[in-house]
């Protein structure tokens, strides 16, 4: 697969193709990408408040490897 993004100047573009693609079907798909303004932080924070109901504290948890390894259900 191949990607590239590019900022379209006029309504004409030339894209060039890396070798391997040369001599085979390829499929072109032109859409407009969205950028987000908001901070990499930012975003983090949203995705954050989001999920911040699923929330589980591990902290008192302990993982015993010999009763993982011993089970005999």
């Amino acid at each position: 697969m191949y990607r590239q993004v590019l900022i379209a100047t006029n309504n004409q573009l030339v894209l060039q193709l890396p070798n391997e693609m040369v001599g085979k079907r390829v499929e072109i798909i032109a859409k407009p990408i969205e950028v987000s303004t908001l901070s990499d932080k930012k975003r983090r924070q949203e995705i954050g408040k989001i999920f911040s109901d699923c929330r589980v504290s591990l902290s008192e948890y302990t993982f015993n490897r010999d009763d993982a390894n011993n089970y005999n259900g």
